[in-house]
């Protein structure tokens, strides 16, 4: 009796859920019934006690007590007897529970078969069975199979009952929960409809069977994205709740929670927070505060600060939620690895991996020990272990947990369960990432198929499968295939969540990126704006995901140069996430760079440097010195470096940014390829192309491995090699990588798209430089066409390809034609960016060009003055761009001979270029050229002598004492002795001069054939006309060879060995030379131009001095004309 009285308290302590005096209450009655013969009530307490440990979840000790109780009824009543399908049932239970499928249908079965020959195949007792085996069936996703034994059931409770019976309306409900879970709605919702009629009918409208019924048709009305209608079935569900058990009870409670979780899933997340307190303080006064589902609501409320990225809050909830199950459950239970879990994903968004790692595996060790190392939720906690490798680059370790999750959910599940298809996705993204397209694609479409079989094709997890395919071919620059998906995605969100939704933020955020990337800036600002607003309503104006959109609309408008409007958003977006994540948070540093790069834009280097080395000393305390992120980091800070010629810090950088990325992602990957180029462009501008040039060709190869030979970042790569071909003087070789990336653009992007506009001004550029201007006219032409078509008439695109043809057409000599082009572009970009704005800037210095080289001195000092204050003002008075604004202007002076309004000029753009840039920078070096210049004009030799020496010294001590530029600055230095008569020394930086330009450029380069020149006229000043005929000629074989017969530049060098021949009095060997040089002016540049009169003027000396003035007259007539027509009466050549 005692033992029986013992078992009796027992289950009283079960059903309040005081496990543990539960356990204490059975062990004694087992103790006591040990002593007698295995009998019915010992089989009883051993079942009693099983299934406390198997509710618990602690089947290492439920299993054995469980089969020990099924041996005894076996036993006593024989292998088929009804008490004997019970103990198997619950067996059953604990296997499924453990996700051994197998080993409890195999015990399920065996029980149907015993009822079934006990009652016969029409029993309840069978329609309960076949319910435990369908629901086994179920929980694998076998469908099929569960569904024939639902329509079973259905008929065998239609038979017993008749068609209204409250059994009749579970069966039905049921089979609507197995339509709704395969996404068959339609059939699903009379089914449930059907039950609840039923129930109504039999229990009246407010009877508790109606509130289950109500929350299943509810739960459908959720899935299905209805929460118009599944809110208003809760609100009923919670007044009948609310009258039949009152305000305080425990299922008010998980009614007020399911009512937030929809409003959770609006993100509704302001309505969403009073349910959860509520419910949390129902269960908080009718348990405690220690009981499990007090722990479950915390959980609940956690989660919603979470999405709301409200960490600092969510935490304490997560924490005490923690405390309280390993206090009730123990520290190895289930539920505890779920908070684990939940509580390292708090910390992974946070970016402290430190933290998530242990817990991630203590949660794995749990579910492991419970469940056996081939579980669903050993499955998703790897998963969850993965994701956090992958934030911290360690993808190797990543894709091997991941690739065991997926074995695990494959064996467990079957090839085609949506939890597979979770895991194919985990893995794509990670291939994806590591620029294995191929089998990243592989797996999304996998997954894809499964789910669109599972649930049809517009149902919440296709479209989730759909973003990730979108995003593949969005990286692989395949936008014509990622367009139309984000438009049927686009579809699918709105439908499901409606238009206001986070989900469909995201979509518009991802569709924006890719017109951004098309550079459709005028279709990825408004999807960037409603973005930005949803997010704003959802989540109130300083969550994470407002930042984000913020920074995206930022660098919308930076890539359009409105830097106005540009830096109050990053500026915002850092401030929210400093407030809200934590100062040293990854998407800080994200931040900190996007700011740094605004201002580096804006060449304001001394406030870009200090947020880039913030950025990169977050980066490295929290993801490690040798992750992606910091790579990332490093290059943008050597960039700045880059950008202000301060070659020694940029180079390591770049370096260690590649060494990093080569680790990570191996050799041949597509950002090792990114930083390959970086550490080339440094090369190319410190002219060390023997460097540079491998690179270049290295990152071509990995990009064409990756992406195949057609793709745009191959064409971005071939025009680096071109402009590096270009640099050496290889201009056919330049010319064929300009075609072969103009070809890719037109083939991947289509003809009229705006990069292909940029490979047609590229190449028509260098048949500028060869002075082939009929092919670079036609070329630019058609970028200006393109450009007009894609952008329309008024963008800043199509002012550059405007200033582009000015161009061509002022080196033409074609000056009317030239200043109508200037005058558009300039209007452009003063109605695109307002009048005060560095590129309106730019044009009008670009019209004063124009003006100056006519001679129109007046206009060109106007808009010289006027671009000087626009940059003054918009960029500082100590900006880069206003020092080269103040050397143009100092250079019309000196042009005009005005040197007291010079000098200052130069030393003005000198000393800014001193403070921002330093006195050992290439540009500084120039400024120094410039005033030197000025005082060898003024015959203050000493002084230019002295300034050409410091800047020839830091041209060699920046770039090292063979660069171009040291080149040049010794021909400057040359020139000032040649002045001066001091040939000797002339001769000698002449020389070395040409040494220079011959080994870094080669012996063919142009500008050799220029240093020849210079060398050759000095040969001429000493009467070694020997020399001098040798060099010219020299000159000028490089010149048809590079060039053609036809180039401007070889008619100077036939009119400089002219020149030399007439010196010697060998006038029939110039004449010819002489009237070449004019035939080319004449092809080349019109009739009409400058350099036409001054050729005629040459032929025109040439005969006057043989005394032919019959042919002198006219040919100085008509080259007066010409400086009438184009220069006017007043200018010097004229007089």
């Amino acid at each position: 009796m005692v033992a029986d009285a013992l078992h009796h308290q027992g289950d009283i302590y079960f059903d309040q859920e005081r496990f543990g005096e539960a356990e204490s209450a059975y062990q004694k009655s087992l103790t006591l019934k040990e002593n007698r013969a295995e009998d019915e009530s010992l089989a009883l307490t051993l079942n009693s006690l099983g299934l406390l440990y198997s509710y618990q979840e602690d089947y290492v000790r439920a299993e054995p007590i469980l089969q020990r109780a099924l041996a005894i009824w076996e036993k006593l009543l024989g292998a088929e007897h009804p008490r004997v399908a019970t103990n198997l049932n619950d067996l059953a239970e604990l296997y499924q529970n453990q996700g051994d499928y197998t080993r409890a249908e195999a015990l399920l079965k065996r029980v149907l078969a015993i009822d079934e020959k006990t009652y016969g195949p029409d029993h309840a007792e069978v329609a309960f069975d076949l319910n435990k085996l369908a629901l086994l069936y179920y929980a694998q996703r076998d469908y099929t199979r569960a569904g024939s034994l639902y329509q079973r059931l259905l008929a065998i409770r239609e038979k017993l009952y008749g068609l209204e019976h409250p059994q009749v309306a579970v069966g039905l409900y049921n089979l609507a929960k197995l339509y709704q879970a395969e996404g068959d709605y339609a059939s699903a919702e009379p089914l449930y409809q059907r039950a609840l009629a039923i129930d109504e009918k039999y229990y009246g409208p407010e009877h508790a069977q109606v509130a289950v019924d109500l929350n299943e048709l509810a739960s459908l009305y959720y899935a299905q994205g209805d929460y118009t209608r599944a809110g208003s079935l809760y609100q009923r569900l919670l007044a009948i709740q609310e009258k039949i058990y009152g305000h305080q009870h425990p299922k008010v409670a998980t009614l007020l929670n399911n009512l937030a979780a929809l409003y959770y899933k609006q993100a509704r997340y302001s309505r969403a927070e009073p349910l959860l307190r509520r419910a949390l303080a129902i269960r908080e006064q009718l348990y405690g505060p220690e009981h499990a589902d007090v722990a479950f609501n915390l959980n609940g409320l956690a989660l919603l600060y979470h999405a709301k990225g409200d960490y600092t809050r969510a935490k304490p909830f997560f924490q005490r939620a923690l405390t309280i199950r390993e206090k009730v459950y123990g520290l190895q239970h289930p539920l505890v690895a779920t908070n684990l879990n939940n509580l390292a994903e708090l910390y992974r968004k946070q970016g402290h991996y430190a933290h998530a790692e242990p817990l991630v595996q203590r949660a794995l060790a749990i579910f492991e020990k419970v469940y056996g190392s081939e579980h669903p939720e050993v499955a998703t906690c790897l998963n969850n272990w993965s994701a956090l490798y992958y934030e911290q680059g360690r993808y190797s370790r990543a894709e091997s947990l991941s690739l065991r999750a997926l074995a695990i959910r494959e064996k467990v599940y079957g090839l085609e369960h949506p939890e597979v298809a979770a895991s194919l996705n985990n893995l794509a993204l990670l291939y994806k990432t590591l620029n294995d397209y191929a089998r990243a694609e592989s797996f999304f479409q996998r997954a894809l198929a499964i789910h669109e079989k599972h649930y049809g094709p517009e149902h919440a997890e296709v479209a989730a499968n759909l973003t990730e395919l979108t995003s593949l071919y969005y990286a692989q620059g395949d936008y014509t295939r990622a367009e139309p998906l984000y438009q049927r995605l686009l579809a699918i969100q709105e439908k499901i969540y409606g238009p206001q939704h986070p989900k469909v933020a995201t979509l518009l955020n991802n569709l924006a990126a890719l017109y951004y990337k098309q550079e459709r800036y005028s279709r990825a600002e408004p999807l960037y704006q409603r973005a930005l607003a949803i997010r704003e309503k959802v989540y109130g104006p300083e969550h994470p995901e407002v930042a984000t959109s913020l920074n995206n609309l930022a660098e919308l408008y930076r890539e359009q140069g409105n830097y106005t409007r540009a830096k109050p958003l990053s500026q915002r977006a850092l401030a929210i996430r400093e407030k809200v994540l934590d100062k040293e948070h990854p998407d800080v540093a994200t931040s900190l760079n996007n700011l740094a790069e605004l201002y580096r834009e804006q060449g304001n280097y001394t406030r870009a440097e200090p947020l880039s080395q913030r950025a990169l000393a977050i980066r490295e305390k929290v993801l490690g010195k040798e992750h992606p992120e910091v790579a990332t980091s490093l290059n943008n800070l050597a960039d700045i470096y880059r950008k202000q010629s301060d070659y020694a810090r940029a180079e390591p950088l770049f370096q260690r940014a590649l060494a990093i990325n080569e680790k990570h992602y191996g050799p041949e990957h597509a950002q090792v390829a990114f930083n390959l180029n970086g550490l080339a462009l440094l090369y190319h501008a410190k002219g060390d192309y023997t460097r540079a040039k491998p690179l270049f060709q290295r990152a071509l190869t990995i990009l064409e491995k990756v992406y195949g030979p057609q793709h745009p970042l191959v064409a971005s790569n071939l025009n680096n090699l071109a402009a590096l071909n270009y640099e050496q003087g290889r201009y056919s070789r330049a010319k064929s990588l300009s075609q072969r990336a103009l070809a890719i653009r037109e083939q991947v992007l289509g003809k009229e798209h705006p990069k292909v506009a940029t490979s047609l001004n590229n190449l028509a550029e260098l048949y500028r430089k060869q002075s082939d201007y009929v092919r670079a006219e036609s070329l630019f032409q058609r970028a200006l066409t393109i450009v007009q078509k894609v952008y329309g008439s008024e963008h800043p695109e199509v002012a550059t390809s405007l200033n582009n043809l000015a161009v061509l057409y002022s080196v033409q000599g074609r000056y009317s034609r030239a200043e109508p082009l200037y005058q558009r572009a300039l209007a452009i970009r003063e109605k695109v960016y307002g009048p005060e704005h560095p590129d309106v800037a730019t044009s009008i210095n670009n019209l004063a060009l124009l003006y100056e080289t006519l001679n129109d001195y007046a206009r060109a000092e106007s808009l010289y003055q006027r671009s000087l204050a626009i940059k003054e003002k918009v960029l500082g008075a100590q900006h880069p761009s206003v020092a080269t604004t103040l050397s143009n202007l100092a250079g019309l002076y000196q042009k005009q001979g005005d040197y007291t309004r010079a000098e200052p000029l130069y030393q003005r753009a000198l000393g800014i270029r001193e403070n921002v840039l330093g006195n050992q920078h290439p540009d500084f070096a120039n400024s120094l050229n410039n005033l030197a210049a000025v005082y060898s004009d003024l015959g203050d030799y000493v002084r230019a002598e002295s300034l050409y020496q410091r800047a020839l010294a830091i041209l060699e001590k920046v770039l090292g004492e063979e660069h171009p530029y040291v080149a040049q600055g010794l021909s400057s230095l040359a020139s000032l002795y040649e002045t001066l008569g001091d040939y000797a020394r002339a001769e000698s930086l002449y020389q070395r001069s040409l040494a220079i330009k011959e080994k870094v450029l080669g012996a063919q380069h142009p500008s050799v054939a220029t240093t020849l020149n210079n060398l050759a006229i000095l040969y001429k000043s000493l009467g070694d006309y020997t020399r001098a005929k040798s060099l010219h000629q020299r000159a000028l074989a490089i010149q048809e060879k590079v060039y053609g017969s036809e180039h401007l530049d070889v008619a100077a060098s036939l009119n400089n060995l002219a020149q030399l021949y007439q010196g010697q009095g060998e006038y029939t060997r110039a004449e010819p030379l002489f009237q070449r040089a004019l035939a080319i002016f004449e092809k080349v540049l019109g009739a009409e131009h400058p350099d036409m009169a001054t050729s005629l003027n040459n032929l025109a000396i040439l005969y006057l001095n043989q005394g032919d003035y019959a042919r002198a007259e006219p040919l100085y007539q008509r080259a007066l004309a010409i400086f009438e027509n184009r220069l006017g009466r007043e200018h010097p050549k004229v007089a």
